[in-house]
This record gives structure tokens, sequence and C-alpha cells, in this order.
């Protein structure tokens, strides 16, 4: 803080010296009197710095930056006018004291008063254009502050958001998947071992996995693979499943659960232990950074309960949306099919990369 405050003052010294060399040369151009003019440049100084000093620190800010502009205009007219009587003050003062009431030894710069109010107010008016260009400057970087740290806020409510969005995978997940296996031990299922060891791999795949904003394609198409194994084990042959992969790189990095939601989806809300027909037809084409999903499964209208959209599609849609500028989930249903479609343009956020 101090060292501000001195920096300021030598900016202030320097600015009001280099103020009585430019009055002095300007001055005493026409005269060619230098050193009468320096003195009598002196003599001006006080009247010139207190104009200054009252408008930069008391009209400025007092009214014309809370747009008052009528009575800053009013004001500052006065305070020209003051000025103005100020310097014949300085040019009678002169006249008494420097000449000795000898008009002839006057500066002749006093009797041209056009000429000397000219030089007082280019200097009034380079401080305040100064002052103003310093407070747009300042005004302009607090903007810029305020906006980066509104920013900054933003992109942490975010990044809350979509660990929320995050942390409600794990418990909607297993509650389906437990449901499955609980249905196969009601029937006694032989098959119960094997969908436990099913499970155990989902389960490594929740904790170590989907918890990242961003996995491999070959990850997700794994999951998925492993899912239908299990559901394919609790429906056996009445269950057909279509699949299509169509991917340029498996490297490829997607949101989690991706595809697994729609076919999750599927299973949760359009077929049923007591459907005899089951069909699931699923998409995957990945080129470059386009990926598109498309995921077709029967339906039956007892099955149908009013909206397949639940928790898992809207938390889908909401981490693809935090992710991807770019993309368009879709779903259509009558009485005999679902159909959802998801199409990314894989270029993130700058933001979020």
């Amino acid at each position: 803080m101090q060292k501000g405050k001195l920096i300021q003052s030598g900016l202030h010294t320097a600015f009001w010296l280099s103020s009585v060399v430019l009055l002095t040369l300007l001055y005493g151009h026409f005269t060619e009197q230098y050193t009468a003019t320096f003195w009598f440049v002196c003599l001006l100084m006080p009247v010139i710095m207190a104009t200054v000093y009252f408008i930069n620190y008391y009209l400025i800010p007092r009214y014309l930056f809370p747009a008052r502009w009528f009575w800053f205009g009013l004001y500052f007219m006065y305070t020209l006018v003051v000025s103005v009587f100020l310097q014949l003050c300085v040019v009678i003062f002169s006249f008494i004291k420097l000449s000795e009431y000898r008009y002839q030894e006057m500066n002749p710069i006093s009797s041209d008063l056009a000429f000397l109010v000219f030089g007082v107010y280019f200097i009034v008016f380079l401080a305040t254009s100064i002052k103003l260009l310093r407070y747009g400057y300042k005004v302009r970087a607090s903007l810029y502050q305020a906006q980066q740290k509104d920013l900054e806020i933003q992109l942490k409510l975010r990044e809350s958001e979509f660990k929320l969005l995050q942390n409600q995978i794990h418990p909607h997940f297993l509650f389906n998947t437990l449901n499955n296996i609980y249905g196969l031990a009601r029937e006694k299922s032989d098959t119960l071992p094997d969908s436990i060891l099913q499970l155990s791999d989902m389960l490594d795949f929740l904790l170590y996995k989907s918890t990242k904003k961003l996995i491999s394609l070959q990850e997700e198409l794994k999951l998925t693979k492993d899912y239908l194994k299990l559901e394919e084990l609790r429906f056996g042959k009445r269950l057909k499943v279509k699949t299509l992969i169509e991917v340029e790189d498996l490297g490829t990095e997607v949101p989690p659960l991706c595809l697994f939601t729609f076919i999750e989806n599927a299973f949760k809300h359009s077929f049923s232990e007591n459907s005899h027909a089951l069909f699931l037809s699923y998409e995957v084409l990945q080129k470059g950074d386009q990926l598109d999903i498309t995921v077709v499964n029967s339906t039956h209208s007892e099955s149908i309960t009013g909206s397949q959209s639940g928790i898992g599609l809207t938390n889908l849609r909401n981490r693809i949306a935090y992710l991807y500028p770019t993309f368009e989930l879709k779903t259509f249903k009558d009485n005999k099919q679902f159909k959802s479609t998801l199409h990314i343009k894989l270029q993130k956020n700058p933001e979020h990369e």
C-alpha cells in the first residue's frame, strides 16, 4: 500500500514537472523570454493543479461516474469560470510584483489571455483524460476479473452437478441388477452362480471406472456385453439380441454407460417376466469424432409404464450435455417397439478438458 502511494506521488510529480516544461516551451516559443516565462508558469501552476484535482477527485467521482450529468456539467462550467478568474489574478499579480506596474516589462503572454487559457486548459484536459483512461482500464480489469470469478464459480457448480450425476449411477445401477439376481434366486435357477460372477465384473466397473468422466469405447462395449449375459441367464431363449458394431477405434473415449443405459432401460421398462418373445437390437457406429448409437427393443402394451425415459436416460443426457456441446438424444415409442438414438460429436467443451 505504501509503495503504491509512493509510485502514485512520483507519477504526479513527474506529470507536473513535465507540464511546467511544456508550458514554458509553449509560451516562451513566441516570446523567446524563457526565464520570465518559466516564473510566470510557476505562478500559474497552483491554479492549474487546483483545477485538475478538483475536477478529477471531486466532480468526476461525485457527479460524472454516478451519471449525474446535469450537475456535473453545471459545476464543471463553474470550475472553468473560477479558473479563468484565478488566471487573471495571476496576471495582475505578475503585473504588480514581477513588472512593478510597468506594462512594457510584463511577459507578453500575459496580455494574450486566449492563448494563456488555451495552454492552461490543455494541461487540465490532458490530466483529466489520463484520469478517465486509467479509470476505464480499472473498470475493464475489474469486470474481467469478475467475469473470470463468475466463470470459475459456474464451472465449480457444474463440476459438483456432474459428480452428483455420477454418484446417482451407483444406486440406480445396483438396484436394477440386484433385482435381476433376486428374481433368479426366487426361481432357484442353476444360473445364479454365473449371474453373481457377472455382477462381480460389473461391480468392478462401477467402483473403478464409472466415476471417470470418460472411458474407452471398448470398456463400454464389454460392460454392455456382461450385462446382456446376465439378462440372457434370466430370460433364456425368449430373448433375441441383434448387434451391429462398426468402430474405427476401440480406444475412443466416451461417457460411461452411454450405451449401457439404453440397454438397461429396455429391460427395466419394456421387458417383463411374463413376456414371451423379447427382441433387442443395438448398433454402435464410430468414425473419427462421430459416435452414433441406436437401440431398438420390443415392447408390449402392458409393459409400457407411460414413460420409458427414467432416471438413467435423464442422468445420461445431463452428463453428456456437461461434456459435449454438440449431441442429440432422442427416444420414440409405440405399442410394438421403443427406439433410442444418440449422436455425439466427440469434441469436448474446452473448459472440461
